[in-house]
């Protein structure tokens, strides 16, 4: 009898947010991530796994994050909270001119999780 190779795992939801940032402003762009009100905030919000930001082997200005979260509804709220610091001028604004373009953002479920077994 064959066995199931995939363990079923608990749900969850992987954001991936693609950024574009403006030529000359990489570092200032890491800086602001790694600042407390960066990444690290964002990973202790309700609901957050994990986060990792990567960057384009061929292209240093193309960065992506990749967020875990428990439900979509944790990312949500987490979000509405970086959307109203945008438009109150707070620390996500700063984020905005270093960037060449806008955002691009993706949501998948992981629905299973090959077993090492």
């Amino acid at each position: 009898m064959a066995r199931n190779i995939f363990k079923k795992e608990r749900m969850a939801v992987i954001t991936s947010i693609e950024f574009l940032v403006a030529e000359g402003n990489e570092s200032k762009f890491h800086e602001m991530m790694r600042d407390p009100k960066g990444l690290p905030l964002t990973r202790s919000q309700k609901g957050c796994q994990r986060v990792e930001m990567s960057v384009d082997i061929e292209d240093s200005n193309r960065v992506f994050l990749t967020e875990v979260w428990d439900e979509k509804n944790d990312f949500d709220a987490y979000f509405a909270t970086r959307v109203k610091e945008l438009e109150e001028g707070g620390f996500f604004s700063k984020l905005v001119p270093l960037l060449a373009g806008e955002p691009k953002m993706t949501f998948s479920e992981i629905k299973y999780i090959p077993s090492p077994e």
